[in-house]
């Protein structure tokens, strides 16, 4: 979307309703495109909250396993994931791309 640059802002500043309606227009585009980008590299960010923090009762009971990063349960297992003190289940989320592993005792999937 086209716009004026720094006269938008200084025109929604003083309050003018075009610019106004104008800049909020350009808002709502900017997030949609940011939401995209996010969501072609969020497979890639290793900081994330996890997901399994807010699993609900019925979850935590039936040990549903769901992706740290998007929250699908869609997740397929794919082999194990060694370190220099323990072997872990490892899982690929169908839902976007990320993968994660079990914890140490299988009752949380965490990001790897």
């Amino acid at each position: 979307m086209k716009h004026e640059g720094w006269d938008l802002w200084v025109k929604a500043w003083h309050k003018d309703a075009q610019a106004l309606k104008k800049m909020e227009k350009y808002c709502k585009q900017d997030v949609k495109l940011l939401e995209k980008c996010f969501t072609a590299v969020k497979p890639l960010v290793s900081n994330l909250p996890n997901h399994n923090q807010w699993k609900n009762e019925a979850q935590r009971l039936e040990r549903v396993e769901i992706c740290p990063t998007c929250g699908s349960n869609s997740l397929n297992s794919n082999g194990w994931r060694r370190t220099k003190t323990q072997i872990y289940k490892r899982f690929v989320c169908m839902n976007c791309g990320s993968w994660c592993r079990g914890d140490g005792h299988d009752k949380n999937v965490r990001a790897i």
